[in-house]
């Protein structure tokens, strides 16, 4: 009877020390699956720090180009109000009227000013059409800057959404083992 006894406890001993073992396993397993998603969650924070200082950058890249876009525009417009005055007056007057102001000339020597006073009138006409081309042009590359940093930026805030999104599946999956 008492070898009975004895193996009775010895069988419930060896079933006591079992699930003490499978209790072990199974807190060695929940603290490995823990500290993956720790290490995951992370390494995502880590990538959304990065995310966040190029968004920033991008930002503050931004609104420079943003700035250097409104002064030029602002730059164009004075000089688009001075070529349409001149276009107007063009217009109303003609080019007859350079020819009257040359045949008007009292003397070769005034006719030689009057000349050279035209061509310079001209050559500011020519020099003006020819900068506001070229600012028109350079406008049309900041904006097309401005556009491909905002895209990026929006490229990237969706990224940084999507990792924010991860971590916080990854916080309420530690938080649930």
């Amino acid at each position: 009877m008492r070898s009975l006894c004895l193996r009775v406890a010895a069988t419930k001993e060896t079933g006591i020390e079992e699930k003490k073992d499978a209790a072990r396993y199974k807190v060695a397993a929940a603290k490995e699956s823990l500290g993956v998603i720790v290490a995951r969650l992370s390494r995502l924070q880590k990538d959304i720090d990065e995310l966040q200082k190029k968004a920033d950058a991008l930002q503050k890249d931004i609104d420079k180009t943003t700035a250097a876009l409104n002064k030029k525009k602002a730059e164009m417009e004075g000089r688009l109000i001075i070529y349409r005055a001149r276009l107007r007056d063009i217009y109303e007057n003609g080019q007859i009227n350079y020819i009257e102001v040359l045949l008007g000339a009292k003397d070769f020597g005034d006719f030689a000013s009057r000349m050279y006073l035209l061509q310079k009138i001209i050559r500011s006409d020519l020099d003006l059409l020819d900068m506001v081309r070229k600012e028109a042009d350079e406008i049309q590359k900041q904006q097309d800057i401005l556009d491909a940093q905002m895209s990026e930026i929006k490229k990237d805030r969706a990224a940084l959404e999507e990792k924010r999104r991860n971590a916080e599946e990854m916080r309420e999956q530690r938080a649930l083992k």
